[in-house]
């Protein structure tokens, strides 16, 4: 996903690239957006232009370069995606939200459910969730570069979680970058 493949969103594409550019990249960004927008295509975007390796050409990534390819198809080791599940933790449906982000990225949550199979079940993102997501970050980038969580739905964090979580979004390893997508950020932990 490339900021010319996302129709609007002006401002926040000019905001992501001066961040990149001036090497001033904060370590979490919070995207609201309403139930079956478009912030995971522009944190995809964002995360392209971030990892790109290529010549940046017009104000986007060069989607040529190794890295490019990884992030258009959800596979780079360095970005994880977290995401409320019922049992387990996001990386035992990872294939499944691949799919699902790449088939169709501006999903509603329903739609989210129905491909993982959790349809009329309460998915929260759990202190097993964080744990594990801590362990991966305290290694280092394993391209050599920066380290992305993407974490969809962050006001579905058990309140446990949430604190552990807090911990680390506040004083993150060097060259790691949080991305929050929520649709009520009201409910998210009010330190986050």
């Amino acid at each position: 996903m490339r900021f010319s493949d996302i129709r609007g969103g002006e401002d926040l594409k000019r905001a992501f690239r001066t961040m990149v550019d001036t090497g001033r990249v904060p370590h979490a960004i919070m995207l609201e957006e309403n139930d079956g927008g478009g912030a995971v295509m522009m944190a995809q975007a964002f995360l392209q232009y971030l990892f790109c390796r290529g010549e940046r050409v017009g104000g986007d990534a060069c989607g040529q370069c190794p890295q490019c390819n990884k992030v258009a198809k959800m596979i780079n080791p360095d970005i994880h995606y977290v995401f409320p599940v019922n049992t387990g933790t996001s990386l035992q449906f990872a294939s499944k939200w691949r799919s699902l982000a790449l088939d169709n990225p501006c999903f509603t949550e329903s739609e989210f459910r129905d491909a993982l199979g959790m349809e009329g079940k309460s998915p929260f993102i759990k202190t097993e969730e964080v744990n594990s997501l801590l362990e991966t970050l305290s290694l280092c980038s394993l391209q050599g570069g920066y380290r992305a969580t993407v974490i969809y739905l962050p006001e579905l964090f058990y309140p446990i979680a949430a604190n552990k979580m807090l911990k680390m979004i506040e004083e993150p390893p060097q060259k790691t970058v949080f991305i929050l997508i929520t649709h009520n950020p009201q409910a998210v932990l009010s330190t986050i």
